[in-house]
């Protein structure tokens, strides 16, 4: 029976509360390609058809690749500290906000991953349903394919990063392919003449910007989750340039073309037009797989922080539960205005994460002390709730420093901590003997 126990222990072992250990490291490319599965998603496809629609694809690709750059940075910032400790971002904020403040950032970020979840997997049961209903004239309702598709994604999730890790480098190339099938087809019809000189003013440029951004920010912010495993620095930046700057662009400016080519927003409709309803349906089914266990993994992560007890795979299942049953109230027509609110409250933690780590803590932090940091560390949550202002003011164009409302979040949430920690004279992780180190 111990013996057992110890297996299941092992099978399921994914390093949530210490660091992974250095046998147990990948290289950036691998990190890279969990990331642009992430990329493949629903919400990829709405944002560049809507991009491409409305700016043409000239301005598309300019406004994916600044914000690509924007996104890159943040995520090298956070890449780099996870590469150093090769621990997760939930045990990086207890050094930040103090083991009980760390314990409610990471309950916050857990819901609103989790609700994420939850929206994905009713777009995803309601795009197969119709996909469905076109291909073969049978209408199964979505609670089916809700189910199936939760316990498909639970099922790979319970096994930590490297399952994402296996599933990245299996289905991430098969996507890809598909996707460049689809760019071919849709211009079969027209010419790259009319797709370069298609122009709109639907939106300006520097809110084409904070789209590509926000559409991602979270993803690099919590960067660490993933980047944890990698072997170098080096590997963070690897992984984050093809993830963040290379990935979510071309991605971003493949639906784009794919948009202004066919002259339709829905995606799904696209692909039935070009014959393509079959590879259609098998290429929503992996994009949401990829992309939903990455939310599933992340928002088990954080709870992690709060049941301290459990085993994280045990937690994948009870979250995968509640994500389910919360899809089946249609969450994705009433909740996501309020993520999107909350979604200004999780930028500053990468400000604050960042900069406790290289300006106080001085590049070093010692995974042993992290239950033996105070429990609320103030100048964090003074800066955290002055971020969360900045992007709210900004979201609204009622003060910007930046045009991009993540980006303004994070520089005044960095810039608050550094003076109110300065003016408060607050406790400074000392930096750890190199005999404690791994």
């Amino acid at each position: 029976m111990k013996n057992t126990a110890t297996g299941i222990r092992r099978l399921f072992e994914d390093y949530s509360r210490r660091p992974v250990p250095t046998e147990k490291t990948v290289s950036g490319l691998r990190v890279g390609l969990i990331i642009v599965g992430i990329n493949i998603a629903i919400p990829a496809f709405l944002v560049g058809i809507e991009l491409g629609h409305t700016l043409g694809i000239l301005r598309t690709a300019g406004a994916a690749q600044i914000g690509g750059l924007i996104l890159l940075l943040v995520a090298s910032a956070t890449g780099i500290v996870a590469a150093r400790t090769h621990l997760s971002t939930y045990v990086l904020l207890q050094y930040a906000f103090g083991r009980k403040g760390a314990s409610m950032i990471s309950f916050l970020v857990g819901i609103t991953l989790l609700c994420w979840f939850s929206v994905s997997a009713i777009l995803f049961a309601k795009g197969v349903q119709s996909g469905v209903v076109a291909l073969f004239g049978v209408d199964h309702g979505t609670q089916l394919y809700l189910i199936a598709g939760s316990i498909l994604m639970a099922s790979t999730t319970i096994f930590g990063f490297k399952a994402l890790d296996k599933i990245s480098l299996f289905f991430v190339p098969l996507m890809l392919v598909f996707l460049f099938v689809v760019l071919t087809k849709s211009i079969e019809n027209t010419s790259w003449e009319n797709i370069l000189g298609y122009s709109s003013q639907g939106m300006t440029f520097g809110n084409a910007i904070s789209a590509v951004v926000g559409g991602f920010i979270v993803g690099a912010i919590l960067f660490p989750d993933i980047c944890r495993y990698v072997r170098r620095q080096i590997d963070a930046v690897i992984g984050a340039s093809i993830g963040f700057l290379i990935g979510y662009p071309v991605i971003l400016c493949l639906f784009a073309i794919v948009g202004i080519s066919s002259g339709q927003r829905d995606f799904i409709q696209v692909l039935f037009s070009l014959g393509l309803g079959t590879g259609g349906l098998i290429l929503l089914i992996l994009a949401t797989w990829t992309t939903n266990a990455s939310n599933l993994y992340s928002s088990s992560l954080a709870f992690t922080a709060l049941f301290r007890a459990t085993e994280k795979w045990k937690l994948v299942i009870v979250a995968a539960i509640i994500g389910t049953v919360l899809a089946t109230f249609n969450i994705d027509e009433s909740l996501v205005p309020f993520l999107l609110l909350l979604g200004i409250t999780i930028p500053p933690i990468a400000g604050i994460l960042v900069t406790d780590f290289f300006v106080f803590a001085r590049g070093e932090y010692d995974w042993k002390a992290a239950e033996h940091v105070e429990s609320f560390n103030y100048p964090a949550f003074s800066a955290w709730a002055a971020g969360s202002f900045a992007g709210f003011f900004s979201t609204n164009t009622f003060f910007t420093l930046t045009g991009i409302a993540a980006l303004d979040s994070i520089v005044v949430a960095s810039l608050v901590y550094i003076s109110v920690r300065h003016l408060s004279k607050a406790r400074v992780i000392s930096v750890p003997d190199q005999s404690e180190k791994r």
